[in-house]
């Protein structure tokens, strides 16, 4: 429903408007009532009308400067103008002012109909048109932070250190900052979900959550959150900012303020190390990655293992050697992982784990993956099937490397590799198959389909759908539904 406010200094003409008229089922509802554009000129001061239906000639504003003034002020307001005078001059101005319509009184019940339903479509496709872009808008958000998040683990896991590809991706997710730019790397920290009695919904939604209020730009520090886990989130900071360490200690302590005050928890933030540039950082990281957090050292870890990488392996085991229960307890977890994903190696190092030290065991597997580079098939075996048991639900290529332990970046490669196609694109092309299994079942409707095969967008289920099959899920419904 649409607002509206009349405005004529004939109290007949105006009651009439306001009560004979059916507006409502016009899609309009009266707002209020004036006997003058001064009138009128307040009330939009501290309201808003979507339509203003008013006479031009009146004692203190007429309706012409009336429309003028809210032009002015940017008001989008559709301006429908009413006059007894049949003269072009005032037709002419109602035209340069860029009225709705102009209508001479008397004015039928059938024409104001007429005028107001024209006047409806145009509301009505102006709002869809915003609503559009607000998605869009939403679309692109989030398309940035996933890009940035995306960034910041690839930088950390040793898979992104090509200047020029550093370069062309910063610039797609950020305005400011730049590859030359001082970057320090943060480690935010949180508490378990529900420990403290403050957030209350899940370990995934508060780090979905947390990234929302890092993810920002201010007064030239740039922050990029990467994905979370072990209760941790990575974050990188950058700013040509001149005192940096004053810059980042006023930012990170908004951001303490925001956790608190937002999401109810309290968070730790570390600084773990400042370098000159985000190039100097990705070097840093190049072959030789460890990050803080139980989970990610792990992680990255086996992913070495599985690339046959001896050398980064060694490298890692040499930082976990001071802590030889931690180092154990890690062996430990990824000859259990590597019995899920690929037996045969994991079979080759079991006879050396008790005869031999834990960073000796892990040397052999990798030395074992360097001489056989099928490892990597077992684990998309476990990927596939994965997805075959969870397509109808919200899985990613985070949540589907997560559950073969395999770092998202690695995951992403080896998935294209030995599959040649992208993960995303292998998902999509499995819940189809299950779309038209449902639809030839002739049981469902198309929304309990895109349900079913775990969209959430019955809009987008469309376009794919049609993209891959040539036809919409409906016109496939009536042509081979049973």
């Amino acid at each position: 429903m649409y607002s509206i406010i009349i405005v004529d200094d004939e109290e007949t003409q105006r009651n009439g408007l306001c009560r004979l008229v059916d507006w409502a089922g016009l899609g309009f509802a009266v707002a209020a009532c004036f006997e003058d554009g001064a009138d009128a000129l307040k009330w939009c001061g501290g309201n808003t009308a979507d339509v203003i239906l008013t006479d031009i000639k009146m004692a203190q504003v007429s309706g012409l400067e009336l429309a003028e003034r809210l032009r002015k002020q940017g008001a989008d307001t559709q301006i429908v103008l009413l006059s007894g005078y049949g003269e072009f001059e005032y037709a002419r101005q109602a035209i340069a002012l860029g009225a709705a319509d102009y209508l001479l009184k008397p004015v039928s019940l059938d024409t104001l109909a007429a005028v107001f339903t024209k006047i409806r479509r145009r509301l009505d496709e102006r709002t869809a048109e915003l609503r559009e872009r607000e998605d869009l808008a939403e679309r692109l958000s989030r398309l940035t932070q996933y890009g940035a998040s995306q960034f910041v683990n690839d930088v950390l896991c040793g898979a992104l250190y090509d200047k020029k590809e550093i370069e062309e991706r910063l610039r797609l997710i950020s305005e400011s900052a730049l590859p030359e730019h001082r970057a320090a790397l943060l480690t935010v920290r949180f508490p378990s979900p529900d420990a403290d009695g403050g957030w209350q919904y899940g370990e995934d939604a508060l780090y979905t959550a947390a990234a929302n209020i890092i993810h920002f730009e201010s007064d030239g520090v740039t922050f990029l959150s990467g994905t979370g886990d072990g209760g941790t989130l990575r974050v990188l900071a950058l700013s040509d900012a001149p005192d940096f360490a004053a810059a980042l200690r006023e930012k990170t302590a908004r951001i303490q303020a925001y956790a608190e005050e937002l999401l109810r928890a309290r968070c730790e933030i570390l600084t773990d190390g400042v370098y000159p540039s985000v190039y100097a950082l990705s070097e840093a990281f190049r072959g030789m990655p460890a990050l803080a957090g139980d989970a990610e050292p792990r992680k990255l870890l086996l992913t070495h293992i599985i690339c046959g990488n001896v050398a980064a392996v060694a490298a890692l085991v040499r930082q976990m050697e001071a802590d030889g229960a931690e180092l154990r307890e890690t062996t430990r977890i990824i000859l259990e992982k590597l019995r899920e994903t690929d037996p045969a190696t994991a079979e080759t190092a079991e006879s050396a784990d008790a005869y031999h030290a834990p960073s000796d065991v892990l040397l052999r597997l990798a030395e074992t993956a360097a001489c056989k580079l099928g490892v990597g098939d077992h684990a998309i075996l476990k990927a596939k099937q994965y997805i075959d048991e969870n397509f109808d639900k919200d899985i990613t290529l985070f949540s589907a490397a997560n559950h073969i332990f395999l770092s998202a970046a690695y995951f992403s490669r080896l998935f294209k590799e030995r599959v040649g196609e992208t993960f995303s694109n292998y998902l999509v092309k499995v819940r189809m198959e299950h779309a038209v299994a449902l639809l030839r079942a002739g049981n469902y409707r198309v929304s309990d389909v895109c349900a079913l095969v775990g969209y959430k967008d019955v809009k987008y289920f469309h376009r794919l759908f049609k993209k891959h099959y040539g036809v919409t899920p409906g016109e496939y419904n009536v042509r081979y539904g049973e």
